[in-house]
Formats: C-alpha cells, structure tokens, sequence
C-alpha cells in the first residue's frame, strides 16, 4: 500500500514537471514566466524622460 502511495505521489510531482515546462515554452500569454499571471516583468523601464535635464551653458 505505501508503494503505492508513493507512485501517485511521485507521479503528480512528474505531472507538475512537465505541465510547467510545457507552460514555459508553448504558453500564449506574454508574461514572460510560467506562471502566466501578467506580474513577471518583460522590459526595462526607461526613466529618462522623468531626469531633470541639466542646464545647457553655451
């Protein structure tokens, strides 16, 4: 019986395994991760436009 036990235990580890393998590469989502919840970030923000610009001396 614990033989058992242990198969399903290990074959929903193996399950788990590969539904998120197959979700990182086959996912339609543009997450950028796995998980597919939209909080992974995909690009770098770029602050330039909120820097002050110094002040130009001709």
């Amino acid at each position: 019986m614990e033989e058992v036990f242990v198969f399903i235990v290990f074959a929903a580890a193996v399950f788990y395994v590969i539904r998120m393998v197959f979700h990182a590469f086959f996912s339609k989502s543009n997450a950028g991760c796995a998980k597919g919840c939209g909080s992974c970030q995909t690009t770098i923000p770029t602050f330039s436009d909120d820097l002050p610009q110094p002040n130009a001396k001709s």
